[in-house]
């Protein structure tokens, strides 16, 4: 397998405001990962804020050439902010990951992804807390609520098959995820919602593995509960209008 892992190229796109604390573990799990696999890639990092994440990031970037980034000092939403980072997209690139800034995601199964969109050849494979033997761990109630009651409106009305449609952890076919991204519209963080019912009605074919999620340690939560629900609803009624392009 690490012979067919080397003969890709695979794109990172992480979108940060204010995850100074996490940003530079994350990074360098990341860096030690993809040189365990021997893969080449590229961190595309999407920063907003002004508590030094920038900082960091431009520290690290003088040790690691991967990384590139993009900033605006006042956060842009979290579907902005994706849109931004697949447009700086490598056209050598073969693959597209996203993940959360704030070690939600561990990075030591990027190569599980990989390997499953290799083996299966999907369009989409989602890191998915709701199958097998995903771990989930410390996620407030909340969180757990909206992201049950979202997938199961959702199935009712599209009978899609994906059963967590909330996961931010992906990997994408560039070329499928670049295409996607012409007809996003949600702003926030229903976009990964968004992206999933766009990929569905192109036919994109999708596959679900097993992850490991761990509730932030440090930092606080960017997911607001009442633009978070608002913005579902709103893509609720583009789904039942039949307006998702």
């Amino acid at each position: 397998m690490e012979k067919q892992l080397k003969t890709s190229f695979l794109s990172i796109v992480i979108a940060a405001f204010n995850e100074r604390e996490n940003i530079e573990e994350l990074t360098l799990r990341i860096e030690a990962v993809m040189k365990k696999i021997k893969m080449p890639y590229e961190l595309i990092y999407v920063l907003a804020g002004t508590d030094g994440t920038l900082e960091k990031v431009q520290q690290l970037q003088k040790k690691i050439p991967e990384i590139r980034y993009h900033y605006n000092k006042e956060p842009g939403g979290l579907g902005n902010d994706f849109k931004k980072g697949f447009a700086m997209v490598s056209p050598k690139s073969d693959y597209v990951v996203t993940m959360d800034a704030d070690l939600n995601h561990h990075p030591e199964e990027i190569p599980q992804f990989i390997e499953e969109a290799k083996r299966s050849n999907v369009d989409v494979v989602i890191g998915s807390r709701q199958i097998g033997h995903a771990l989930v761990e410390n996620i407030p109630a909340w969180k757990k609520t909206v992201s049950k009651i979202a997938n199961v409106i959702f199935y009712l009305l599209t009978r899609m098959t994906v059963k967590d449609k909330t996961s931010g952890y992906r990997l994408y076919k560039r070329e499928v995820i670049q295409d996607i991204a012409k007809k996003m519209r949600a702003p926030n963080f229903e976009c990964v919602m968004e992206i999933i019912l766009i990929a569905a009605k192109q036919r994109r074919t999708f596959a679900e593995i097993p992850i490991r999620f761990t509730y932030r340690i440090h930092g606080k939560s960017k997911m607001n509960l009442i633009k978070t629900v608002y913005g579902y609803l709103l893509l609720l009624m583009k789904v039942v209008f039949r307006r998702i392009e």
